[in-house]
């Protein structure tokens, strides 16, 4: 098997194109998706628009809402800024760990645990769809995407790359899958334990001695890892011909995507199920054993790396840790190994002079762009290059 020597460190940016909203337009594509929900709450019972779930996450998005407005109303930031997802969940997660035992919002006061949670559902509710299911094929595949595994395809570079994502979303698991190389991740979980329907087909695996194709790391978790008590899920199923609570037509599609599928995790593992959503902070739940084993691999697949490429990652100020966990890896190459070739693709003046500062001379010379123009041969060549 091939060392595994190329790193794509994707943002939120790689998954515009498939139709999600990057991290500061989250407050403004929540509400959309607030509305939408709320017709499925208000359905009859007996409707085939009626989602089992769609309460509880409507709840989720009133709370989220309301500590966003909370938050607009100190004047500190600018409602813009309020709207990023990111800076919300830093805030929240600041003041857990301060001590703070509960929060006065509106007319309520509840524990600041509520809060939280309300948070990862709604962040696992915007994130956990994916709007190209259904034109993933390789004819109508969007056109970046298709560009892209093509790519990697044709240069036979699956079993090299190790892919590191702040993303909750499984774009590139999903899309791997329907390119025929099929993504593992750096943790171990059992499948009869973790899905979403009985189905034994999985889309994604766990890492082993032998794995074959891309490994991702996911450091803020997934819309498809949950824990309850003690135990870890990852919801890896493909859906089955049964209907998924009120949710049907998964056949062939991750099971995850149905709007029931949390109904259906909770009604087989209890209601303290939780997805496992990390705040971007620099203490991000060590005590965890998945995500430490997750950290582990990014920083092992950083050391040894001869290409980094970070795609629609803008390196953002609330997540020092990242930025510390580079430069740590980048410090500590050793004298054996040459330094990475590192380059950006993101559209951003701002974001490109953050990784110089970062990275300095390491840092290629590519222009800003998009990931969809960069897909159109800039990233490719950059990869190229770099392992020339």
């Amino acid at each position: 098997m091939a060392q595994r020597d190329i790193v794509l460190f994707l943002g939120a940016g790689f998954s515009v194109d498939a139709g999600l909203p990057t991290m500061p337009r989250f407050g403004i594509e929540g509400a959309l998706d607030h509305f939408h929900l709320r017709q499925h709450a208000r359905a009859e019972p007996t409707s085939r628009d009626h989602r089992l779930a769609a309460a509880e996450l409507v709840e989720a998005a009133e709370r989220f809402e309301a500590f966003r407005d909370q938050c607009v109303q100190s004047g500190v930031l600018t409602r813009t800024d309020w709207d990023n997802v990111e800076t919300l969940f830093s805030v929240l997660d600041s003041l857990e760990r301060a001590g703070a035992p509960e929060l006065w919002v509106k007319d309520e006061i509840a524990p600041i645990s509520i809060y939280r949670e309300a948070l990862q559902l709604w962040i696992w509710k915007v994130y956990h769809q994916l709007p190209l299911v259904g034109r993933a094929t390789e004819s109508t595949n969007p056109h970046p995407y298709r560009r892209l595994f093509k790519f990697i395809e044709s240069r036979e570079l699956a079993d090299r790359i190790t892919v590191i994502t702040t993303n909750y979303d499984i774009v590139f698991e999903y899309l791997a899958f329907t390119h025929g190389i099929p993504c593992a991740y750096p943790v171990q979980w059992v499948p009869e334990n973790g899905g979403v329907t009985e189905n034994d087909q999985h889309w994604v695996h766990p890492q082993t001695a032998s794995t074959a194709g891309p490994v991702v790391c996911k450091l803020h978790g997934s819309i498809n890892y949950f824990g309850v008590d003690d135990l870890f899920i990852v919801a890896s199923d493909l859906g089955g011909s049964d209907p998924i609570g009120k949710s049907a037509g998964f056949e062939g599609k991750a099971a995850i995507l149905a709007v029931d599928s949390l109904h259906a995790l909770r009604t087989s593992f209890g209601e303290g199920l939780t997805p496992l959503i990390v705040p971007p902070s620099y203490d991000k739940n060590r005590d965890d054993p998945w995500h430490r084993r997750t950290l582990n691999q990014a920083f092992e697949a950083l050391l040894s790396a001869r290409v980094i490429g970070f795609v629609g990652y803008s390196l953002p100020p609330t997540d020092g840790f990242i930025a510390s966990l580079l430069a740590g890896t980048t410090a500590f190459r050793g004298a054996s190994r040459q330094p990475p070739h590192v380059f950006v693709v993101d559209p951003s003046v701002e974001v490109h002079e953050r990784y110089r500062r970062l990275f300095g001379s390491l840092l290629s010379d590519l222009a800003p762009m998009t990931f969809g123009q960069a897909s159109k041969g800039d990233l490719q060549r950059a990869i190229h290059d770099g392992l020339v």
